[in-house]
């Protein structure tokens, strides 16, 4: 029976994905003509970055607005909205934007479209520095200059990403299969991106197998690293597993990445997920290693 019904979560999960993921790809008809098929990746991936934490901060933009008034230091903010924001299914927010737009809200002003979505992502806090390494706002600028910014826009605006609509497994299979797709179309070796999940869940599981009993104790504490780790896929599914055995057991989760688009995503998807954003860093592990001074419970890869 367990079988049965991981097989049917598993069905589910990958309806969802092609569902979103299609919805998310067809924005590429916008684009066609003025953006060759290897460009498509600059415009989805921060858009479907940006909609996800706009998605995840809406129930919360009241008691952002708050702390972000009532404080001006960043470790007193993050303090205070997390605290605000916990819940029993999440950790707490420990990001925000100072900006009162959103892609609905920047789009009633089509006129100054491109500076209020500039506003927008230049509001967030300093921690969540990832739209830099997409050179975000020159994609803004250029859409604005090709013609297709508004569309683009209403097209992210429509798609429901929150954490309701699309977990945080599911978003990241999203980003995975997004990073395929650009990378196949480019033809720039799609498998260096990208490893199927079904490989990974096998990986998780040999790493974990001989602690199963270990992990199901009170208090378990655990830190897994990948240093190749791309958006966090593996991550993702290593934590997954272990709170599955042991909902009240911690991790904490490292990553190196030397793709700055994929270390951007990376980082927003672990932020979300209430986990420390400098525990994921941007290089080439076998020319620097960032983490030359830490141990880790476990480490996975696909290099």
């Amino acid at each position: 029976m367990k079988r049965i019904a991981h097989l049917a979560r598993l069905s589910g999960e990958l309806l969802v994905l092609s569902v979103l993921s299609s919805f998310v790809w067809s924005v590429a008809d916008t684009l066609r003509g003025p953006y060759s098929e290897a460009e498509y990746g600059s415009v989805i991936l921060p858009f479907t970055v940006l909609r996800r934490l706009e998605c995840v901060m809406e129930p919360h933009r009241e008691a952002m607005a708050d702390i972000v008034g009532k404080y001006d230091g960043e470790q007193q903010r993050r303090t205070h909205l997390k605290i605000r924001t916990r819940s029993e299914d999440s950790a707490g927010l420990s990001f925000w934007t100072t900006s009162d737009y959103t892609l609905k809200k920047a789009l009633q002003d089509p006129d100054n479209l491109a500076a209020n979505l500039i506003d927008y992502v230049s509001g967030f806090s300093a921690n969540l520095d990832v739209f830099k390494s997409f050179d975000f706002e020159n994609v803004i600028r250029t859409l604005d200059s090709r013609d297709r910014l508004a569309q683009v826009v209403r097209h992210f605006e429509k798609i429901d990403m929150s954490p309701d609509a699309v977990s945080n497994a599911d978003m990241g299979d999203l980003f995975e299969n997004l990073i395929y797709r650009f990378a196949e179309s480019a033809n720039d070796g799609a498998g260096q991106f990208y490893t199927p999940r079904d490989v990974v869940r096998l990986l998780v599981d040999l790493i974990f197998d001989e602690d199963t009993d270990a992990l199901r104790e009170r208090g378990t504490v655990r830190s897994i690293y990948d240093p190749t780790v791309g958006t966090g896929g593996m991550l993702t599914v290593a934590d997954e597993h272990l709170h599955d055995l042991n909902p009240g057991a911690s991790t904490a989760l490292f990553g190196q990445e030397i793709n700055p688009r994929t270390y951007a995503i990376c980082k927003a998807d672990l932020l979300i997920k209430g986990q420390d954003p400098t525990n994921v860093r941007q290089g080439d592990t076998l020319v620097v290693d960032r983490f030359e001074e830490l141990r880790f419970d476990y480490v996975l890869s696909n290099p």
